[in-house]
């Protein structure tokens, strides 16, 4: 996961110069969710903007992810 939308789609082009298949793969869209502390615990992010996220057992969380627009 990426702190901003920007953040996750450098990171996807870094993937894709060496991972040919990775739009079908891994997909042509960035989703998006508000993540609070109910749902888990985040590490802090780093300096590309990536963090770990871990949910807590029992949350749903696909309903609160969202697609947030395609990977150009």
């Amino acid at each position: 996961m990426h702190d901003t939308k920007e953040k996750s789609i450098t990171a996807f082009k870094r993937v894709e110069c060496s991972f040919r298949k990775a739009r079908k793969v891994l997909g042509t869209h960035v989703a998006k969710a508000e993540i609070t502390p109910d749902h888990g615990v985040c590490t802090p992010s780093n300096e590309v903007g990536h963090f770990d996220f871990h949910p807590y057992k029992n949350i749903k969380m696909s309903d609160s992810f969202f697609i947030d627009g395609p990977i150009p």
